[in-house]
């Protein structure tokens, strides 16, 4: 354990030193050392133990640890580094004075003080009583705005009012330098009186003040949300891009979802939350309107969770059908028609009551259906951690969710997630870059195969045309010779025709001759 680790390294590293040791060990008995071995073993436990102080004293004013816990335990005899060291000079350095005077000449000083403060309990168990003294409110403001020197300020311990008051107004004045309006929901104004008084309402306006002021306005990274908006846009983009090519259809672009929350009562950085959220939902194809109804079934927060860590939350997990998708009402509505005189009144009965039983057990099939979908959120939220447990799905389901609520939780949520996102956003840069890499590359095959397409739909009809051409061509020629053979045959044949009745017409003429002769 952390004890025993503990006294394990007293042992070895500040009350024992092998170097030391080896120098004066015996050279033949075990465990023997030479004269000197004390005064030199002794010298350095003294310079480790100064210097454990030094260390230690340097390391509280320093606030290496962020949470600044009490360096000395709430029971202890001495409560300050110099007592300390007067203490052990006392009882082992007799005539050596104030080692904090001779550290101090060597250039470690020591000067922590453990103060009342400091081991005050901060932790909170009733809202009206546990405030009123300001001491939890001033220590929540210095951790939230990084101002350590505000505890400096209090008045501690806070017994009259007019200490309570003055803790009190120190808080104000921190909301007040960050430009925080000081009034609830109502206009009235907030006031250290309040608080002292234990006023509930005007205390926890208060509280959700200071809520709004740091963990919405101060917490988030504003660069940092702008970017990943940017990105998750651009990311959208290219997707509907790849969609449209792979399908072979006209690419629509998105509608900008961006500034669609305008409430007059937000201010620009809850605004831009709502922007990042629509950003994530345009991907499941979800359009988020308000910080209220649209988170009461529980979908637009496994959206959330599941775009940036689907292994803790997959979307087939995610229950679809609530409230928000499916129109239903809490129970069935049962008419009769009293006018009626035959017994159709009767038949109308049974089947609105039928209607009724099926309604309410619809509804409670989406009421249950919203349920696992916050127990899914819980879960996850669990696993990431660093997200506190704010929401419950009988706050949410079935009623209007507080807003503010909301808007605290998907803050934290948000800063949460991108966070945790640099190696994720790594891995999406280098997806995005590949993708848009096979985008280009796609884009440059499809124009090659096109182009490639058109030449040869080119060159068939070229060759097309050129048949046609030549068809002609022979088409003309043979013609021509057919031409050329009928007037050959024609010329011969009347040749022969000529011919036949020129010897008709002698032999004729002959025989008349030979006829008269005779």
């Amino acid at each position: 354990g952390d004890v025993t680790g503990l006294a394990v390294f007293i042992l070895t590293r500040l009350l024992w030193n092998p170097d030391i040791a080896a120098e004066y060990r015996h050279p033949t008995v075990p465990h023997l050392y030479r004269d000197g071995h004390e005064e030199a073993l002794s010298k350095f436990t003294l310079k480790k133990l100064l210097l454990l102080v030094c260390f230690l004293d340097h390391a509280k004013s320093s606030r290496i640890i962020d949470h600044d816990p009490c360096l000395f335990c709430k029971n202890a005899e001495f409560k300050s580094s110099r007592e300390i060291l007067l203490a052990f000079s006392r009882d082992f350095l007799s005539g050596e004075g104030d080692l904090s005077r001779h550290l101090g000449f060597l250039g470690l000083p020591v000067n922590h003080v453990q103060t009342p403060l400091d081991e005050f309990d901060f932790a909170v168990v009733n809202l009206a009583t546990d405030l009123q003294c300001g001491i939890r409110l001033v220590r929540t403001m210095e951790l939230l705005s990084k101002n350590w020197s505000l505890s400096k300020k209090l008045r501690v311990p806070a017994i009259s009012r007019l200490q309570k008051m003055h803790n009190v107004n120190i808080a104000l004045q921190v909301l007040k330098d960050h430009g925080i309006q000081l009034k609830n929901e109502y206009g009235s104004g907030i006031d250290a009186k309040d608080i002292v008084d234990r006023h509930r309402e005007k205390t926890l306006a208060l509280l959700w003040k200071i809520i709004f002021a740091f963990q919405v306005n101060v917490s988030l990274d504003l660069h940092q949300l702008k970017g990943e908006i940017e990105f998750l846009k651009n990311l959208h983009d290219t997707q509907v891009k790849m969609g449209a090519l792979e399908s072979s259809v006209i690419l629509r672009m998105r509608k900008d979802s961006s500034n669609f929350y305008s409430s007059e009562s937000c201010s620009e950085n809850v605004k831009l939350l709502m922007d990042w959220v629509n950003a994530v939902c345009v991907f499941y194809g979800l359009q988020v309107e308000n910080f209220t109804v649209s988170f009461s079934d529980g979908r637009v927060l496994c959206y959330l969770i599941h775009h940036y860590h689907p292994c803790y939350l997959p979307l087939e997990a995610i229950c679809q059908r609530t409230t928000q998708t499916v129109e239903c009402t809490k129970s069935g509505t049962l008419a009769l028609n009293f006018s009626s005189e035959s017994d159709d009144s009767l038949n109308l009965l049974n089947g609105t009551f039928g209607q009724a039983v099926t309604t309410s057990a619809l509804y409670k099939e989406l009421l249950d259906n919203e349920k696992k979908n916050f127990q899914l959120i819980n879960a996850a939220i669990s696993d990431l951690g660093g997200v506190p447990a704010m929401i419950h799905h009988v706050d949410m389901s079935n009623t209007i969710p507080d807003e503010k609520v909301v808007i605290t939780y998907v803050s934290f949520l948000c800063s949460r997630l991108l966070e945790l996102c640099k190696e994720i956003r790594a891995a999406r840069l280098i997806q995005s870059a590949w993708r848009k890499h096979r985008l280009k590359k796609k884009l440059a095959q499809s124009i090659k195969e096109t182009w490639n397409a058109t030449i040869v739909i080119q060159k068939h009809w070229r060759m097309y045309l050129a048949q046609r051409e030549l068809q002609k061509l022979k088409k003309a020629k043979r013609e021509e010779a057919e031409r050329g053979s009928s007037i050959v045959i024609q010329k011969y044949w009347r040749g022969y025709c000529a011919r036949k009745n020129y010897l008709q017409l002698r032999y004729n003429t002959v025989l008349i001759q030979a006829r008269i002769r005779m």
